[in-house]
């Protein structure tokens, strides 16, 4: 029997681009150094299903979104001149156009751009990030009653001067909802309600439930779930890897001088405007993707993004106090791909960690140079997928050099894991191949031989197998070991299969057979059935009572 697949899919089905609406500010033609509009036109207009607009005093106008909008549009993405122009109030009008205002990406182009490059980096970068945010939208599935928790007011609490004078409307605020079909908390999973912050994921009955009132869409479920069974609008893995995909590999884009990852909080995304509106330069390769909060960012998306060609990567830790209070989280993943790429020969520097308590100290982290590493002649992997651990182990052999494969490093935040089982106690039940969700062990049955065995290239150390062993006998380690992965799949236990004295059938591996053997015999029972196949087991039981009924009612007689 080959081993069992958990139904998700190798690839994505190809489905016709969504039709997406670009809206940029016309103020942004004139901010600082300013953009090349016309040219960013130009370098969109190839892509398929996209129309590009400048709109006038967009900014302060959000109402243009609903005056734009065509009936053929399914998704937005509008360049704004600044962070502090209300998010919120373009969703409210997204609503009113009829779009999901959790499918309308808004750009901090002014910011992040027009006053931190020279105008013709700022416009080369500022149609990259577009480019990355249209991929984003359009990789939004789509959100339903279950996402969203109605609120009072604008969602991100700013508002714009016109909107001082109106009533504040009621928004919505996305939450994590579960698919039944792939959450698997009936086999004991509980991964994503350890690391939710607020308490807001529970297992009643082995079903995984949802307090909204709790949920603040940090997204950590999202990220720890190894079945891709929560989702959250606008924070989806899929959402994250075809953006990760564009700022890196995305074809036909300007060039910048080399491109590089920041991965930033929500919370915390201004502090890169704070750089500009400071005249703090930095390099413009560096390409922020925004997640709810940096504790989302696991040690898989820096491989991959390393993978994937960036010249380096960093992740903007919490000044102060996190709002999800996952600083150690954060300090943890950043220390162990440290002493990953130091164990790989590759410069620590390609990994950085940025605090933002100081603006003019973090500009000098982000001036600092990439360096000439040169990580692997092989291909560049073709794609991001941040939901499969292969994905990740790909990647790391990637960045592997040539005689690194006696590498082996053991920390709790490796992506990876590797299992081992203890032969002499293991009966072959296949509770553990049950528990594990990415099918990293499998049961193997040909003839009457039985094997269980195991790919560490698909396991994520989550340690659900081990609590699923009745017998104790399994052991995870948090290990990253490059040998394990070159190895593919081993086998940890062999057995043969005990076949009915009855019928001849293979009904149970012989070492569980011979464990409920000492059991009864060791409770000073006896079952003469015992090597029968259940079908036969019945018969026979069935026959032995009726022996005995028909016994007592002579012995009344």
């Amino acid at each position: 029997m080959s081993p069992k697949t958990t139904g998700q899919p190798a690839s994505e089905t190809v489905a016709p681009p969504a039709r997406t609406l670009v809206l940029l500010c016309e103020g942004l033609a004139e901010l600082g150094n300013g953009l090349d509009l016309d040219g960013i036109k130009q370098s969109l207009k190839n892509t398929p299903e996209l129309r590009v607009e400048v709109v006038p005093d967009l900014c302060d106008r959000p109402t243009a979104l609903a005056e734009t909008t065509a009936e053929a549009d399914d998704r937005a993405v509008v360049g704004l001149c600044s962070s502090n122009r209300s998010g919120g109030e373009f969703d409210y009008h997204a609503r009113q156009a009829g779009l999901d205002p959790f499918g309308v990406a808004t750009v901090n182009l002014g910011g992040l751009c027009a006053r931190a490059h020279a105008r013709d980096l700022a416009t080369n970068k500022a149609t990259v990030l577009l480019a990355a945010a249209v991929s984003r939208a359009r990789a939004f599935p789509g959100s339903g009653p279950e996402h969203v928790k109605p609120r009072l007011g604008w969602s991100d609490g700013r508002v714009s001067r016109r909107a001082l004078f109106t009533l504040p409307p009621i928004t919505y605020q996305p939450v994590a909802s579960v698919r039944a079909n792939r959450c698997i908390s009936k086999a004991g999973c509980d991964l994503c309600t350890v690391v939710c912050p607020r308490g807001a994921l529970s297992v009643v009955g082995g079903k995984l439930n949802v307090d909204k009132s709790a949920c603040d869409a940090c997204g950590l479920c999202v990220t720890e779930c190894p079945r891709d069974a929560v989702e959250l609008p606008a924070a989806s893995l899929r959402e994250f890897e075809v953006e990760l995909e564009a700022l890196l590999t995305a074809p036909g884009l300007p060039k910048l001088e080399r491109r590089a990852i920041l991965c930033v909080c929500d919370r915390n995304v201004q502090v890169l405007e704070e750089l500009a509106k400071q005249r703090l330069p930095y390099a413009a390769g560096w390409l922020p993707l925004r997640v709810p909060c940096t504790g989302m960012v696991s040690a898989g998306w820096i491989l991959q993004s390393l993978a994937l060609g960036a010249s380096a990567v960093a992740v903007m830790a919490c000044g102060g106090e996190c709002a999800f209070e996952q600083r150690e989280r954060t300090a943890a993943t950043a220390a162990y791909c440290h002493d990953l790429l130091d164990l790989l020969g590759i410069s620590g520097d390609r990994l950085r960690v940025l605090d933002p308590s100081s603006v003019t100290d973090l500009a000098d982290v982000l001036n600092r140079p990439f360096g000439d590493d040169v990580v692997s002649d092989s291909p560049v992997p073709e794609r991001a997928c941040l939901r499969e651990p292969t994905a990740t182990a790909s990647a790391l052999m990637h960045l592997a050099e040539a005689g690194s494969g006696s590498v082996a490093l053991r920390s709790d935040r490796s992506p990876l894991g590797v299992v081992r089982i203890d032969a002499q106690g293991c009966t072959a039940c296949e509770a553990c191949v049950r528990a594990c969700p990415t099918d990293a062990l499998a049961c193997e049955k040909e003839g009457d031989g039985l094997a269980i065995t195991f790919d560490p290239n698909l396991c994520t150390g989550c340690s659900l197998c081990a609590r699923s062993c009745s017998e104790d006998v399994i052991q995870v380690e948090h290990v990253t070991d490059l040998e394990a992965l070159s190895n593919g799949r081993t086998e940890l236990y062999r057995d043969t299969q005990v076949r009915c004295e009855k019928c001849g059938v293979a009904f149970a591996p012989a070492s569980m057979v011979r464990r409920v053997e000492q059991l009864l015999n060791d409770g000073g029972g006896s079952s003469p059935a015992i090597r029968r196949c259940p079908a036969c087991r019945g018969i026979a039981i069935g026959a032995s009572l009726e022996g005995r009924v028909q016994s007592k009612h002579q012995k009344e007689e």
